[in-house]
């Protein structure tokens, strides 16, 4: 697993460094299916990055917390407040501060990760 965060900071770093011809949209901004497939760089990575930032304090637990509160009720955003203890706005405004933080590793053989 250390490999595979490894990689997806790596890759997210590297593209950010190259100049990409577009910047990814902020993370809040690949929400929807359409959004997520049309952006140009790898929208894999930031959102691997957020479920694991999401996940860190309490594990599985907290996506299951989430899910099962989403079947509960529609109201995702409650539901996501009382599962990760912020809301979305806050995670969202958070988050390039939070990948910004992380150490980049100077290299990983990813295997087109």
């Amino acid at each position: 697993f250390a490999t595979g965060r490894g990689c997806n900071i790596k890759e997210y770093a590297d593209f950010n460094s190259r100049g990409p011809p577009a910047p990814l949209p902020p993370l809040s901004q690949l929400e929807t299916v359409q959004a997520f497939q049309q952006a140009q760089g790898p929208t894999y990575d930031p959102s691997f990055l957020a479920m694991d930032q999401l996940t860190a304090g309490g594990g599985l637990a907290t996506l299951k917390t989430y899910w099962t509160a989403i079947a509960a009720t529609p109201d995702w955003p409650t539901a996501f407040q009382n599962a990760f203890g912020q809301s979305s706005a806050a995670f969202y405004a958070q988050f390039p501060g939070y990948v910004a933080g992380l150490s980049v590793p100077s290299s990983y053989a990813c295997g087109g990760i």
